[in-house]
């Protein structure tokens, strides 16, 4: 199998370790890149939209490693979100459970706050491995995306090209590398 290098590098990264859909008030990075974040930016880059069946395809036939070039620091965030009461969306449903009443009968909104972990000054180089067709489709997307690419939120932006070149590194000369979870 055959792999490109791409280089992660930006002030702030995300990658979320876990998949959920309850209401959480605390969001921690993984301390390294994830298959899924990965693959959310190629499939950004290839221009899938999010409920697209190709993403999990994609995640299916790919290799991903990586490789730490300098640590990341931890840094924590801290937000006060509020819903719109119009939308129905996660935080009106924060809302509905969580309506305070006053002693003078006078409701008040809870606001929600949210605890996020970056990590800050990280530098990873990550190989991506599949067919060569598929990893040539791949280079081609990343140098010019369909949409933005972000290191796992849209805050999150590289600081450098993703790749440079197109070079395909065998498995025989991957050194010091980790499986991504």
């Amino acid at each position: 199998m055959n792999y490109i290098k791409l280089d992660l590098s930006g002030v702030l990264q995300y990658f979320s370790d876990t998949n959920t859909t309850t209401i959480k008030t605390t969001y921690n990075s993984s301390l390294y890149p994830t298959k899924s974040a990965i693959v959310g930016l190629l499939s950004s880059a290839l221009g899938y939209n999010r409920n697209d069946n190709r993403i999990t395809e994609l995640f299916n036939i790919l290799d991903i490693k990586y490789k730490v070039i300098k640590d990341p620091i931890v840094l924590k965030d801290f937000q006060t979100i509020t819903g719109l009461k119009h939308q129905n969306n996660y935080m009106n449903l924060f809302y509905n459970r969580n309506v305070v009443t006053t002693m003078s009968n006078n409701t008040r909104d809870m606001r929600l706050t949210k605890s996020i972990q970056y990590l800050q000054d990280a530098e990873f180089i990550v190989y991506v491995g599949c067919n060569d067709s598929k990893l040539k489709e791949i280079y081609d997307a990343i140098r010019n995306p369909v949409y933005s690419l972000y290191i796992g939120k849209r805050s999150c932006i590289p600081n450098k090209p993703l790749v440079t070149t197109f070079e395909l590194i065998r498995e025989e000369e991957l050194l010091n590398v980790y499986d991504c979870a």
